[in-house]
């Protein structure tokens, strides 16, 4: 059963508390004032916007982060700067996807120089090795291209922010391919009390677990593998679900249901509930897929109100379910060319030209993540 509301957290009194707050500050200022107090008063301005348009999510990584942090204003001022990074990709002048990329690198500590100081090295969140700047990528974990009003909806704001560091984390470059083609996918533990939740791989395509990955290693050897972090930092809860989501919805469209029942008896299922998705957008995107929709422990994980994002018709939220159940089609489609999966029969024939335009895709993202190496070839840490 989905969670009636998630307004009761200490994550959603203190941003109730601060948008009051900031909004009083705003109405006392005085625009005329000088220079550096009219900065300020730009700063309080931006901060109140992301708080209201994104007061859900804000909440939520509150909550999130005051496992790690002491104070809820230690948790509030990490879950607002990973925003203020997101914000600042929209207005420098470099590639989208290398901005990106030196976001994520630094949110996570995952970047340093290299021995020979021309290039430099990567973490991979999955193998725990640092490797050759060009063996490890930044990867999305909802993809970039689902940016929309309807996706806000399902995750009850009023705008999401894909290019945020905590929707991405870095992984070799076939791990980071498997994760976007839905043959692996990530989920917790249970977490112990008080304790940080461990974050495991679960390899998706059984058929595959025989075949050879890296380094004599094997994908069942990276079967229920936990990840391992360099620094406190997470990607956010709500972006790893929806993953876990959509994966199982293109699986269970192919007919590969055995490794969530897999997985399941190994206790490997999620193990973190929480009000990630609204719960009536997310039955009506199911059906999309399939008329079996998602089994009942799908729902454990969602919420019925949202304050900031009101509840939309039957009607409206058909449509809305329908328009990102196509996005979501056509991302699949680019990145696994199983177009003629989803397509109706008639539609089934793709030209190579279609299949080569995906490569091209494809190879420009990894020339823009190989940007950010040179960008980042200084060293920073």
């Amino acid at each position: 059963m989905g969670l009636f509301r998630h307004d009761i957290s200490l994550g959603s009194e203190f941003i109730e508390s601060k948008i009051r707050k900031i909004s009083a500050e705003l109405t006392g200022g005085n625009h005329d004032t000088a220079k550096g107090s009219k900065s300020t008063f730009g700063k309080k301005e931006r901060e109140l916007v992301i708080l209201k348009r994104q007061k859900k999510a804000m909440a939520d990584d509150v909550d999130e982060a005051l496992q790690r942090y002491p104070t809820v204003e230690g948790a509030y001022s990490s879950a607002l700067l990973t925003k203020v990074i997101s914000a600042s990709i929209k207005w420098k002048n470099a590639p989208e996807q290398r901005l990106y990329a030196d976001g994520v690198l630094s949110y996570y500590k995952s970047v340093k120089p290299g021995p020979s100081g021309n290039v430099v090295e990567k973490y991979c969140h999955l193998n725990a090795q640092w490797l050759h700047g060009m063996c490890a990528k930044c990867v999305h974990i909802v993809p970039k291209s689902l940016e929309s009003d309807e996706l806000a909806y399902l995750f009850g704001v009023r705008e999401v922010d894909l290019s945020e560091p905590r929707n991405g984390i870095t992984l070799e470059t076939s791990t980071h391919e498997a994760l976007e083609k839905g043959w692996i996918v990530i989920v917790p533990d249970k977490p112990r009390y008080g304790g940080e939740a461990i974050w495991r791989c679960i390899v998706v395509q059984k058929s595959m677990t025989s075949n050879l990955l890296y380094c004599r290693s094997t994908w069942k050897d990276i079967d229920g593998r936990p990840l391992e972090f360099l620094n406190s930092n997470r990607p956010a809860r709500r972006y790893l679900y929806l993953r876990y989501v959509m994966t199982y919805l293109q699986q269970q469209r192919l007919g590969n249901v055995e490794w969530f029942d897999d997985a399941k008896a190994r206790g490997y299922h999620w193990g973190l509930p929480g009000p990630y998705l609204r719960k009536s957008m997310l039955i009506a995107l199911a059906r999309r897929f399939s008329d079996q929709g998602l089994p009942e422990c799908f729902y454990e994980s969602t919420f019925t109100v949202a304050d900031g994002s009101p509840q939309r018709s039957a009607e409206e939220e058909n449509d809305l379910a329908m328009a990102l159940y196509y996005k979501m089609q056509d991302d699949y489609a680019e990145v696994t060319g199983y177009r003629e999966e989803y397509s109706d029969k008639s539609d089934g024939d793709e030209s190579d030209d279609d299949e080569s335009d995906d490569d091209e895709t494809d190879d420009d993202e990894w020339g823009d993540d190989s940007d950010s190496e040179e960008e980042t070839s200084d060293g920073r840490e």
